[in-house]
Formats: structure tokens, C-alpha cells, sequence
């Protein structure tokens, strides 16, 4: 018997808008892309430009925290198989 303890990571870091995405273009300049449109990030306001750092902090982080449910899923995994091993080993409650 396996346990699956395997995360849908999808489903639970479901965002309601695209992941931004950035580029440089020819000049060396910054763009971002969002829902479609792109910008030059030196060009945006204090304020958005604030936003995209919270943004890639946040991106950083959810990669981080992904990373670290991934190792926890598979050292449960390895625990479980520990235990069914030691398990089939000893003899179960005969119910009556």
C-alpha cells in the first residue's frame, strides 16, 4: 500500500491574474508583461514600481515555501515506507 502525500501546488497558489513576466530589451531596458500589455518598469510610477518588487518578493517566497511542501511530501513518503516495512514485520490486532 502506498500513501500518496503529493501536493497540488497548482490548485492551492491559484492566482486570479497571469504571473507577471520581465524581459530586457535590446536597450538594456526593463520591461514587464501583464494580462497582455507590456511596460518599461523605469517608466511606472513610484507606486508600481513598488508593487513589482512586492511582486517578485512574493514570487521568490512562493517558490521557496514550494520548494520546501515538495521535500516535506517526500520525506513523509520515505517515513511511511519506513513504517510499512517495520509493520509487515509484526504481527497486526486479531479482531474478534
Amino acid at each position: 500500500m502506498k500513501i500518496d502525500f503529493s501536493i497540488n501546488l497548482n490548485y492551492i497558489f491559484k492566482l486570479k491574474y497571469k504571473t507577471m513576466e520581465e524581459t530586457t530589451d535590446g536597450a538594456n531596458k526593463q520591461k514587464l508583461k501583464f494580462d497582455d500589455s507590456e511596460y518599461f518598469i523605469n517608466d511606472l510610477p513610484k507606486e508600481a514600481k513598488q508593487l513589482v518588487m512586492g511582486l517578485r518578493t512574493a514570487d521568490a517566497q512562493t517558490k521557496m515555501y514550494e520548494d520546501t511542501l515538495k521535500l516535506i511530501a517526500v520525506g513523509k513518503n520515505k517515513m511511511a515506507e519506513d513504517l510499512k516495512m517495520i509493520l509487515e514485520k509484526i504481527e497486526p490486532i486479531k479482531n474478534a
